[in-house]
């Protein structure tokens, strides 16, 4: 199947071969002389649609992206005031449950301005990516299946490290990955109001278990490793 880039490379070459063709003699020196710039420019766009297409590589948005996408359950608890967002996932990182060979790891909160629904493009990782536990068990197909309403397993059983049973997880979010407004004690940053959280015991509940708790009680965080 032909790429676009390419298509792309195809379709330069043949404007070149046809500038080629017209008005061109064998006496003509200068015409041999264009005729070798026009290959030499040839050479370098289409070095430069590739490098153009490297570049893009990795991003949330990037058709045809694959690989493997790993969560995890933190072993620690915590109550809603997590430090934002960004410190959170600094605890993911620093759990005794962390994962190795991670080129980042991010909690699975929404906050305003930065939805568990968005995060492929917030965070840079593949969106089609298939999404397993710590144990290697899938959770679900990509980003998309995780957020339709059901997982492929519940995130315990995807799970090692202390926490295959029932255990509830800051989410902040509603099952679309969604804000749950008003309840992510003030984005992560409080132990007042409220929490909407995740189960990971029921596959239909696992970034939103249709209640919340009270964000001075103690849960784990839902980690990504990407």
């Amino acid at each position: 199947i032909m790429t676009l880039v390419s298509m792309r490379r195809l379709s330069i070459l043949l404007i070149v071969l046809s500038s080629l063709s017209c008005g061109l003699t064998e006496d003509d020196s200068a015409g041999v002389a264009g005729e070798n710039n026009l290959w030499w420019a040839a050479l370098a766009l289409t070095q430069s649609s590739d490098a153009s297409s490297g570049s893009s590589g990795g991003s949330g948005n990037t058709p045809g992206c694959s690989g493997t996408i790993r969560m995890f359950v933190s072993d620690d608890t915590f109550s809603g005031n997590l430090g934002g967002k960004a410190n959170a996932g600094t605890l993911c990182s620093a759990d005794a449950n962390r994962l190795s060979g991670c080129t980042g790891t991010v909690a699975v909160l929404s906050v305003a301005g930065d939805l568990i629904r968005d995060m492929p493009t917030t965070y840079n990782f593949c969106s089609n990516a298939r999404i397993v536990g710590s144990n290697g068990t899938q959770i679900a197909d990509n980003w998309s299946d995780l957020l339709d309403g059901t997982t492929d397993a519940t995130l315990a059983a995807a799970m090692t490290g202390g926490v295959s049973a029932p255990q509830s997880v800051h989410s902040g979010s509603l099952a679309d990955g969604s804000l749950s407004t008003g309840n992510n004690c003030s984005n992560y940053g409080s132990t007042a109001g409220n929490n909407a959280y995740g189960a990971t015991n029921n596959a239909a509940q696992s970034i939103y278990s249709g209640s919340t708790i009270a964000c001075t009680s103690t849960i784990r965080i839902l980690c990504l490793c990407y």
